[in-house]
């Protein structure tokens, strides 16, 4: 939303029919240019997948940068899920 870039890594678990790695990785690199807050981007990406046929549990989550110090990492997943403990030192 400021223009600014913002880099992250996304963490996707998935249960349900084999995915097409490359058709993975073609969706999360298709959303370098959503210009939109990380929360909507995370639930872009959990639509997607939740949208495939046979999918039982879908969970994302992506670690940004921070920005002043504040922590920016929003989660969405269709089950209670305990995310591993992701820090990055970039971020």
């Amino acid at each position: 939303m400021t223009g600014q870039p913002d880099w992250g890594s996304v963490e996707l678990l998935f249960e349900g029919p084999e995915l097409d790695p490359a058709g993975v990785l073609a969706l999360v690199l298709a959303q370098r240019e959503h210009n939109g807050f990380h929360e909507a981007t995370v639930e872009r990406l959990y639509a997607a997948l939740e949208a495939l046929p046979g999918a039982a549990y879908v969970a994302v989550r992506a670690a940004y940068c921070r920005r002043g110090g504040i922590d920016i990492t929003p989660c969405r997943a269709s089950a209670p899920t305990a995310f591993s403990p992701l820090r990055l030192a970039r971020q």
